[in-house]
């Protein structure tokens, strides 16, 4: 079996005057070379070669029946696409993958492609606190102590899924530049149907994780978090995400099993956070959002980040006034 680095699925179009340019496909970064400079396989092209090895019906429609057709058929459909990409990476490891499917490039290369958003649309998207630090620090900022609901409840809210956003510039409006704010995050997709569930199996039902962009016009948010409702327009006009989204199983080298849940973490040997810093883990926002409500695959649960980058915060603010424009 061939042991291959961690897998990156993205969403992307072609750009110019390639076959293509500007339809939306799902791919996997290629193992050869630099992830951020190595070419992107494309995925309704590669399923379709399987299928024809396979000599089943290769057509588009049987290929999306089978595997999906963007982002959120290939994770509803994960028990067959996960293994079929696995197999495709294999195949362009050995040598043994077309360079083109019905006379189309297989692969393109990074400089002929734009990366957006792995989801673009989510079917929701839930952004839950986990850092202690960080709660403690907003309530701080407000002249309020730290509240005991915080180790009661993994409390989380919903933010809006139709303002995704990829890699690149990020258009936002004069109103959103009084306290201009971003914080770093763990975007995870669930991948399977909850209801009820417990800690293990909201673990189980993980399908991947992918770098979140959490952007916030603190002015605005300020001003109309006074009504005790919300967050609402202070938080609803972008969220980045991605590059690549990396399977669960690809991050067992960093996944960590505690009694909350698993932790992601890649640090030096024996490096643990300080304590009470972290108080719940990617399950606990899921957990809690399964209560009484059935939550299909495909929604993002977002964990809360630490509050560590005030001059980031500040230089993007500054960034930002000069050309209204923030890049995730």
């Amino acid at each position: 079996m061939i042991q291959c680095a961690a897998m990156k699925l993205v969403t992307y179009q072609k750009q110019g005057g390639d076959l293509g340019a500007g339809k939306r496909r799902i791919g996997v970064i290629s193992e050869r070379g630099n992830a951020d400079s190595a070419a992107v396989i494309d995925l309704s092209l590669a399923f379709r070669w399987l299928e024809q090895e396979a000599g089943r019906s290769s057509d588009a429609q049987a290929v999306a029946a089978r595997y999906g057709d963007d982002m959120l058929g290939l994770i509803e459909h994960a028990a067959v696409a996960l293994p079929a990409v696995r197999q495709v990476l294999a195949a362009e490891h050995t040598g043994h993958l077309p360079s083109s499917v019905a006379a189309e490039p297989i692969s393109t290369q990074r400089e002929h492609v734009q990366l957006l958003a792995p989801i673009p649309r989510p079917v929701s998207m839930r952004d839950g606190y986990a850092f202690r630090q960080h709660v403690a620090a907003a309530r701080r900022n407000r002249g309020l102590d730290m509240i005991p609901a915080f180790d009661e409840i993994p409390i989380f809210y919903y933010t809006n899924h139709l303002t995704v956003v990829g890699p690149g510039p990020v258009r936002v409006r004069p109103l959103h530049l009084d306290g201009l704010d971003f914080e770093l995050e763990a975007a995870v997709v669930v991948g399977k149907t909850l209801r009820d569930a417990d800690v293990a199996t909201a673990d189980e039902a993980i399908f991947g994780l992918m770098v979140m962009n959490d952007l916030s016009a603190r002015g605005l948010q300020m001003h109309e978090m006074q009504l005790n409702l919300g967050p609402a327009k202070g938080k609803d006009f972008a969220t980045g995400l991605g590059p690549y989204l990396v399977p669960r199983e690809d991050l067992a080298s960093v996944r960590r099993s505690t009694p909350h849940g698993d932790q992601y973490a890649r640090s030096a040997p024996g490096r643990r956070l300080p304590p009470r810093t972290r108080r719940y883990t990617s399950a606990g926002p899921m957990r809690s959002g399964s209560s009484s409500l059935r939550t299909a695959a495909g929604p993002l649960s977002c964990r809360g980040a630490n509050s560590s980058k005030r001059n980031s915060r500040r230089a993007l603010t500054r960034s930002a006034r000069r050309s209204c424009q923030a890049r995730c």
